[in-house]
């Protein structure tokens, strides 16, 4: 192509006046007119390109009389700069406080996900809604999570987290709940165990999540052996505590002292002991573990002894009292004194807990 004399200083003016006004910058939502409008009641944006346009949407988590809701914001190029327009507006997760403001991957694209929570002194509540922000704010799912609060201690496997769950580079996100736990008390108060929780794992496709449940279980039995040892005599292997029938049993009569020896191929957190004599009465056990520290059936575990809690005993129709022991700590061994008690009694079932690996 060329040019000719007199068009040359034409051109090299149009060239000086497009370098004087250059395009004008895309307005920021957070400048815009939109934001301004409505910034008291915002309390988080998301920026992306759910349409892929080349421009980029907003999410905006608005504050509302009873929790928190979203809202999808379009731009449109302007003269000026650029424009922002409120599309729609998604269900309100009920709750004071805002906790979780996500874009959720699936498998062909994004959702908003929002929670809100409220507390009262006996649970936490938690409200979500997972929005299509690229289909009129629609809603794919949504639900309200309760987790109690839990007693003053906890024996847990670990850090278990609960409620609305994100992990980075996990597509979806998962939900957990409906804790299960065992009541126990000690010297120092309400202790609960932690034995398992509800799980569930959302993913899917923006216009089809898919919701996979599923119930973990923290504690599982341990397989042990039992021996007893009286006074000078040699050990005795006693199968009848750990055979499951309720009718056999090893008694200790009046005044005899020995020792219990628990033996396992994995780490035991909690026992389970059932005492009584069938058809009789059930006198309570002194036991001591080999560091000497006591503990006896029935009562609550003193803060020095080698069970942590312990929960209510109960009986059953054959005269046995059931009690869970959980240990201070974990093992594969303990060792039991049998202290001398003025009465006859009778062992029937000792089992043992652990938590899963």
């Amino acid at each position: 192509m060329c040019f000719s004399q007199r068009a040359v200083p034409i051109l090299l003016l149009l060239l000086e006046a497009c370098a004087h006004n250059p395009p004008p910058k895309p307005t920021p939502f957070s400048k815009s007119e939109a934001f301004h409008k409505s910034s008291s009641t915002i309390y988080g944006i998301l920026e992306r390109d759910l349409d892929e346009d080349g421009l980029s949407e907003v999410v905006v988590a608005n504050k509302t009389d009873h929790g928190f809701a979203l809202s999808t914001y379009r731009q449109h190029p302007a003269a000026s700069g650029n424009t922002w327009e409120r599309i729609c507006d998604g269900e309100v997760a009920v709750g004071s406080e805002l906790e979780v403001l996500s874009f959720i991957e699936v498998e062909d694209g994004a959702l908003a996900l929002i929670a809100a929570k409220d507390d009262n002194p006996d649970e936490e509540l938690q409200s979500f809604v997972l929005i299509d922000p690229a289909a009129g704010c629609a809603t794919r799912f949504k639900d309200q999570l309760r987790l109690p609060k839990p007693a003053d201690a906890v024996i847990t496997p670990g850090a278990v987290p609960a409620g609305v769950i994100i992990v980075e580079h996990e597509p979806g996100f998962r939900l957990v709940d409906e804790p299960r736990v065992l009541h126990l008390t000690a010297a120092e108060g309400k202790v609960d165990l932690l034995t398992g929780v509800r799980t569930r794992l959302v993913t899917g496709k923006r216009r089809e999540v898919a919701v996979d449940e599923a119930a973990l279980s923290f504690l599982r039995p341990i397989p042990i052996a039992v021996h007893w040892q009286a006074s000078e005599a040699d050990p005795i292997e006693l199968f009848e505590l750990v055979d499951d029938d309720a009718t056999t049993e090893f008694v200790a009569k009046p005044g005899v002292t020995g020792t219990l020896k628990i033996a396992a191929d994995a780490p035991f957190v909690a026992l389970e002991l059932v005492h009584g004599c069938y058809g009789g009465s059930a006198a309570a056990l002194e036991l001591a573990s080999e560091q000497g520290t006591r503990f006896v059936t029935g009562e609550a575990a003193a803060a020095d002894s080698f069970v942590a809690a312990n929960g209510k005993s109960f009986g059953d129709e054959a005269g046995g009292r059931h009690e869970l022991l959980a240990l201070r700590s974990a093992a594969t061994s303990l060792t039991l004194s049998v202290g001398p008690v003025a009465a006859e009694r009778c062992l029937r079932d000792v089992r043992a807990f652990g938590f899963r690996p």
